[in-house]
């Protein structure tokens, strides 16, 4: 059931950032394998939808996710981390609520930014996080 929800929560942030000229163009950068020029695009995005849309939104979170991708794809870790961090605060208290996909995604991708960048035990924390919350769990098989 929550799968169905953090789907279409997913696609409707996804959606939203297509609006913008400037993430059509990142995106067409990212697949003719121009990444590092689609980041400055995507960090344009991103200020806008701080702006407009908010900080503490699925639209945010799912830019957040974009760029960190990027600046992981081209090798600047601490710039990924940077950018996914504020949004994925393993020191707060767990969420009493399922967690939406964005969130999941988002911790993942900062678990894996650690090893990346020699943090193993960073790493370990943030991966423990995701998996006490009540979404970020694999699925049955």
């Amino acid at each position: 059931m929550h799968r169905g929800v953090c789907a279409r929560f997913l696609s409707v942030s996804k959606n939203e950032l297509k609006m913008f000229p400037e993430y059509v163009e990142a995106m067409d950068k990212k697949s003719q394998g121009q990444v590092k020029q689609s980041i400055p695009l995507l960090n344009r995005v991103h200020e806008v939808v701080q702006q407009y849309i908010g900080p503490e939104t699925p639209t945010d979170l799912a830019i957040r996710i974009d760029i960190a991708e990027a600046h992981r794809h081209v090798g600047q870790w601490k710039a990924a981390i940077d950018i996914l961090a504020p949004r994925v605060n393993i020191d707060q208290k767990l969420p009493q609520q399922p967690q939406s996909e964005e969130s999941c995604q988002a911790s993942q991708l900062l678990s894996s930014l650690h090893l990346c960048s020699n943090d193993p035990a960073q790493a370990f924390r943030v991966a423990d996080y995701a998996k006490k919350t009540k979404f970020c769990v694999p699925p049955l098989s």
